[in-house]
């Protein structure tokens, strides 16, 4: 853990964002240990979870801690952006273009 927050501070305090993608039912990942992760650091979401939609259907979720954001995708495990290459690639590209990734 002291590794990644060492990453995390560097990446932050030069204006890095970071996007991490989680499965919902990722079992060797969890999306919980990351959560428990930043509730020790103390961390304040900036932005609160919120559900991301495409083609009219739920995705996931997405929370925002300054420069950090988690997104979930809703039905992938360990395997998420391999599993769902088309939306892993869009999610990308959305973030790293700044665009919401709440598009209906």
């Amino acid at each position: 853990m002291e590794a990644s927050q060492l990453v995390h501070h560097v990446l932050k305090v030069n204006g890095y964002r970071m996007l991490m993608i989680f499965g919902d039912t990722d079992g060797s990942c969890s999306l919980m240990g990351t959560r428990r992760w930043i509730n020790r650091n103390g961390w304040v979401p900036t932005e609160a979870w919120s559900p991301w939609t495409r083609d009219g259907q739920l995705k996931g979720f997405t929370v925002s801690y300054d420069n950090y954001t988690l997104l979930t995708m809703h039905g992938y495990g360990h395997g998420a952006i391999y599993e769902a290459q088309e939306i892993s690639s869009e999610i990308v590209l959305d973030f790293v273009n700044s665009v919401p990734f709440k598009t209906e």
